[in-house]
């Protein structure tokens, strides 16, 4: 990702050299993508048992 000024250091860039991940930014890249995919697929099926349960029948609410 191309910075806009000159001479600044990019945000990741900064984060992981204090960190000393930058060698494994990569790994860390991945980890990060895969926290997102699952938080995403969890908000998902949060989202499906919602529908579910707001559109059962009244008498059945002590299923959801």
């Amino acid at each position: 990702m191309p910075l806009l000024a000159e001479g600044l250091i990019h945000d990741w860039n900064y984060i992981l050299g204090r960190l000393e991940l930058l060698g494994s930014a990569e790994t860390v890249g991945r980890l990060i993508f895969g926290a997102g995919a699952l938080a995403v697929a969890a908000l998902l099926l949060l989202a499906l048992e919602v529908l579910r349960c707001w559109n059962a029948p009244a008498a059945d609410t002590r299923a959801c």
